[in-house]
């Protein structure tokens, strides 16, 4: 005798879509299809800005950081891209430190995010979420840049003695 019950199948008044077939169809859509990560570790600082104004940023602003190629199955799935920065600003308060994201060769960063440092010694973990169709089954690259807007940007500050780490994935997921 088997210890698991059976998913009772119970059929929706209105659509008659059964209780398993909605459980499958939601497994689906949030089964990832596959992921490409990278990460740093390394200690590093910049003094290249991004405009804390309200203009779209561009990819000669800031420092690169990431390059993530990915290789979409799919162009109706979904690309989704994660982002967690450690970051300190050094030169003191009332400095923002920005991240931007940007795919392949356009000029424009599709998505950013951006704190403000109240004090140069306090870290922030700096965190972008972005979801968008593939549009493409060709390779596409999504860049991350980041800096301050003004002074100087450290990245993976060392604290409690173990440098932290930053890192960007993006995760190719079903169609809806």
């Amino acid at each position: 005798m088997s210890d698991v019950l059976p998913l009772p199948i119970v059929l929706d008044p209105i659509d008659g879509i059964s209780t398993r077939a909605f459980l499958d169809s939601m497994r689906n859509k949030l089964e990832s299809i596959h992921t490409v990560s990278v990460t740093e570790t390394a200690n590093q600082s910049t003094t290249t800005t991004i405009a804390l104004d309200d203009s779209i940023p561009q990819s000669s602003e800031g420092v690169e950081l990431f390059t993530v190629n990915i290789k979409p199955t799919n162009v109706n799935n979904r690309l989704l891209i994660d982002v967690l920065l450690p970051v300190v600003a050094n030169d003191g308060a009332n400095n923002t430190v920005i991240m931007a994201l940007f795919q392949d060769s356009t000029a424009n960063a599709l998505a950013v995010s951006a704190c403000e440092v109240i004090s140069g010694t306090s870290i922030h973990q700096l965190c972008l979420r972005f979801i968008l169709t593939a549009a493409t089954t060709s390779t596409t690259t999504f860049k991350l840049r980041y800096g301050g807007n003004a002074g100087t940007t450290t990245l993976n500050n060392a604290l409690f003695g173990v440098s932290s780490v930053a890192i960007m994935t993006v995760t190719e997921l079903p169609e809806n």
